[in-house]
């Protein structure tokens, strides 16, 4: 029990007696807690007697600081629960620059109708973050998943697609995978992707040996493909309107390559609030409405990523 919530409660509650059934203790604990506070201040707090008790003139400035304390603390835990229970707050979100810019912000104005009180903090960056660390509530991961202990929800799949500007493909022939290794390729700075590319194009060495370009972000590789540089692999929904508009070209092979999983990870080690709860609801419900050749959306249950 805390002393100043117990001494409050009996200015409140008249007596001891009474004090100790509101608290569900015996009335010597109460006895003894008032003691106790009252050598630690060094004050006499309570005039009592037999029939009933008074503060003094430090009990009465005792109470109204300890009500005023206590009030303010009983409305923090009550905003604390709401955060809890309601969807509102603020929400840190991290992706990477390409989800953020071809898919994420398109979604932001509808989300906002439906959850006006919950304000969004969109970091998009290249590199994992570690959210616990950083603070953050949601990551938006694509492919393979790291062992850790967080809580993955998968949100939809995606192709990745290997594509060119008519420009630069104009005049070559590039039917086989053997033709791709010809060209002049633009590949993602990230050694996962170089690996997968490796294995789809059967590719022993360390790398590709024809590569021109390596960048950081989905965004200039995209830039990149539509000055006519080369040829790249890229995800579906990077590319997927200068696909329908013709200025990009995807070239096709009998061996396809694999979807990508798309997730929403969030710590294992806290209850999950109602902002984070109806966000990945939000994206799990629009994401595949985005385009239908996009995205392929799953049906998406929790798992822990042990």
């Amino acid at each position: 029990m805390d002393s100043y919530e117990v001494f409050v409660t009996v200015v409140e509650s008249g007596n001891f007696a009474a004090a100790a059934k509101r608290l569900g203790v015996t009335s010597s604990a109460v006895s003894k807690q008032i003691s106790r506070l009252e050598k630690r201040l060094g004050v006499q707090l309570l005039t009592r007697s037999t029939r009933s008790l008074s503060m003094t003139e430090s009990g009465t400035m005792c109470y109204e600081r300890s009500r005023e304390v206590l009030d303010q603390l009983n409305d923090m835990e009550s905003r604390l629960n709401g955060f809890q229970d309601q969807p509102t707050g603020v929400l840190k979100v991290t992706c990477s620059p390409a989800f953020a810019d071809k898919c994420l912000i398109g979604l932001l104005a509808d989300f906002r109708k439906e959850y006006p009180d919950i304000s969004l903090e969109i970091k998009s960056s290249g590199k994992v973050e570690d959210i616990v660390r950083e603070g953050i509530e949601i990551a938006i991961r694509e492919g393979d998943l790291n062992d850790s202990n967080l809580i993955a929800r998968k949100l939809a799949s995606y192709r990745t697609v290997i594509c060119a500007s008519p420009e630069y493909l104009r005049g070559r022939q590039v039917q086989t995978i053997e033709d791709i290794l010809a060209e002049q390729l633009i590949l993602i700075d990230k050694t996962k992707v170089i690996k997968g590319l490796e294995g789809f194009l059967g590719v022993n060495a360390a790398t590709p040996k024809n590569v021109i370009l390596r960048l950081s972000h989905m965004s200039a590789i995209r830039n990149a493909l539509l000055s006519g540089l080369g040829i790249s692999i890229v995800p579906e929904y990077v590319v997927a309107d200068d696909l329908a508009q013709g200025h990009l070209v995807e070239l096709e092979f009998d061996n396809q390559l694999p979807r990508r999983d798309m997730h929403a990870v969030f710590s294992a080690n806290r209850p999950v609030p109602a902002k984070t709860r109806a966000f990945i609801d939000f994206l799990v419900e629009n994401l595949g409405r985005l385009s239908t050749q996009n995205f392929s959306q799953h049906s998406s249950g929790e798992l822990v990523c042990s």
